[in-house]
């Protein structure tokens, strides 16, 4: 069960199964930070505000067979997967770095983007999306993950390209990117369990030789 903080977001409870373990999922409470956006291109620099969201589809899977253990949230009903939770406990700092210019990312055929991070020849993918959250003022930006989880061998790389934050950042506050008038992180959902073919890709920085 999750319940609504911030206008959307989810602030998680912790999950119990049917044997009543719990599982915290305070590691995926929201957060909000201040990020200086650099000046670019004739277009000054501002202080922006970051709201940071977790999806459900982090620690979930679809429904694979009646002895599912299911969590929801307000908008679908999944089943709860260890190996996903498991590695959720590290997207807090996946998600710093890439916002401190650590971790690059990539462009997605869905829209959004992807930060990869490679450990012991294992690729987790770290899905997210950046909307403008006017509501909370003009220089306001919702950064939502939408999906993280270990990526297919098997499957072609779910990105394109290497971007740094401050310039995904800027498209979004300077009207280059596409825009919804009022993002409801609700709708954010996983879209890239069976990603598209794309050519192979240089070495990400950050990742391990």
């Amino acid at each position: 069960m999750a319940v609504n903080w911030s206008g959307g977001l989810i602030r998680w409870m912790p999950h119990r199964d049917r044997q009543g373990k719990a599982f915290p999922l305070n590691h995926l409470h929201p957060f909000r930070l201040n990020y200086a956006l650099l000046a670019a291109k004739g277009h000054p620099g501002r202080e922006v505000v970051l709201y940071v969201g977790f999806g459900l589809h982090c620690f979930s899977v679809q429904r694979r067979g009646a002895d599912d253990d299911m969590i929801s949230d307000n908008r679908e009903c999944r089943a709860f997967d260890g190996v996903r939770y498991t590695l959720s406990k590290r997207l807090p700092e996946i998600i710093r770095h890439v916002i401190e210019g650590r971790q690059s990312c990539e462009r997605t055929a869905a829209d959004n983007y992807v930060a990869v991070r490679l450990d012991s020849g294992e690729r987790y993918g770290v899905f997210f999306n950046l909307k403008r959250w006017k509501r909370h003022g003009s220089n306001s930006v919702l950064l939502l993950v939408q999906s993280a989880y270990p990526l297919d061998p098997r499957k072609p790389h779910p990105g394109k390209g290497r971007y740094s934050f401050n310039l995904l950042l800027g498209e979004i506050l300077r009207g280059r990117a596409k825009q919804d008038d009022e993002p409801d992180p609700r709708r954010f959902a996983d879209v890239l369990e069976a990603p598209q073919e794309r050519k192979p890709r240089p070495a990400m920085l950050g990742e391990a030789p």
